[in-house]
């Protein structure tokens, strides 16, 4: 969702294929975007090395996710 608000806001997110510090399950159809939001400082995962794909998402993860995504924009 995030990638597809991006880039109807103007944003060019791609999710070319880059490395990820993160160790856990991230699903395969949600692999791209998440690369994509990862590779533009979007979304920095919860640790160093986990990006918690399973984990509930917070109010205070998804202000701080929104704010960054308008930072891009402006």
């Amino acid at each position: 969702m995030l990638v597809r608000l991006g880039e109807r806001l103007g944003l060019n997110i791609t999710s070319n294929i880059i490395n990820m510090p993160f160790t856990d399950e991230i699903s395969n159809w949600a692999g791209g975007s998440v690369q994509a939001v990862y590779k533009h400082g979007i979304m920095n995962g919860t640790s160093a090395t986990t990006f918690g794909a399973k984990n509930p998402y917070t109010i205070e993860q998804s202000i701080v996710t929104m704010i960054r995504l308008a930072d891009k924009v402006n």
